[in-house]
């Protein structure tokens, strides 16, 4: 007779979302697309990057081949990587959500300046308030556990 919902009760690791992890997540969706351009910048500065002496010839006792060393350079960049990561978990995700889902965190977090409220994102996509907290929690916990900070 009721259809049962399922994402009601998709609860990854069966507990709340601890609210330091949370403020991390919508942080790092708010800040999703400058990231993306960092990671490009950051890429593009690496490569392009200076060989070493001022006549191009090698100093010390590094990678003397210029590709190996930029790819070296590439795979070694900690702050390179930890936004790939963050960036590559929040495309999963989002790539996995229906359309009214992505709508959801295209509004509430990635249309700078932000111009509806909560409630506003809520009426433009026909739900309740209630329906869009749900589908928000769900969508960073998802975002949560693909990171591995919750399992």
């Amino acid at each position: 007779m009721f259809q049962r919902r399922t994402d009601r009760k998709i609860q990854i690791g069966g507990d709340r979302l601890r609210k330091e992890i949370r403020k991390y997540i919508e942080s790092e969706l708010r800040h999703y697309r400058e990231n993306r351009k960092e990671i490009e910048a950051m890429r593009e500065d690496i490569v392009e990057g200076s060989p070493g002496g001022l006549d191009g010839q090698p100093r010390g006792p590094g990678i003397s081949n210029p590709t190996e060393r930029n790819a070296t350079r590439l795979l070694t960049n900690r702050r390179l990587g930890k936004l790939e990561e963050t960036v590559n978990a929040i495309e999963i995700v989002v790539e996995e959500l229906d359309e009214d889902r992505r709508k959801l965190i295209e509004y509430t977090y990635f249309k700078r300046p932000r111009t509806l409220t909560d409630a506003g994102v809520a009426c433009r996509l026909n739900v309740s308030i209630r329906t869009f907290y749900r589908w928000r929690d769900l969508i960073i916990h998802r975002i949560a556990h693909e990171l591995g900070l919750v399992d």
